[in-house]
């Protein structure tokens, strides 16, 4: 009986074991948004990036000069890319993308933003 008994207990934490590898995979930090590009007119601007490796997502912002902060332009995205209508003539604007990766509930995100 103790034989059995602990043969059981040696299976269990085998198994336990296995299980606890597989669901303790760790959510890792992406690198930072490269090659981004922008297209101009007078009142509209598209603005596109590499996708980056582990990434799950993606943040936009714009700098808002008023307030000398940045904002959320777009909260999360998948897209590698997006069009900003209602643009001012003449007025400067810059942009920034940060990547980030989601692994069980756990958000991580890229180091810096990327102008």
């Amino acid at each position: 009986m103790k034989k059995i008994c602990a043969f059981i207990m040696a299976v269990v934490c085998i198994l336990s074991a296995f299980t606890l590898t597989g669901i303790a995979a760790e959510a890792t930090r992406p690198s930072n948004v490269k090659n981004i590009t922008t297209k101009v007119t007078d009142t509209t601007a598209s603005v596109s990036w590499e996708a980056v490796k582990g990434a799950t997502g993606y943040k936009f912002y714009m700098w808002n000069e008023t307030e000398k902060k940045w904002t959320v332009g777009l909260k999360s995205t998948e897209q590698l890319g997006v069009e900003i209508s209602k643009l001012i003539p003449g007025k400067k604007y810059t942009f920034a993308i940060k990547s980030y990766s989601t692994n069980n509930n756990k958000t991580l995100w890229s180091k810096g933003y990327k102008e």
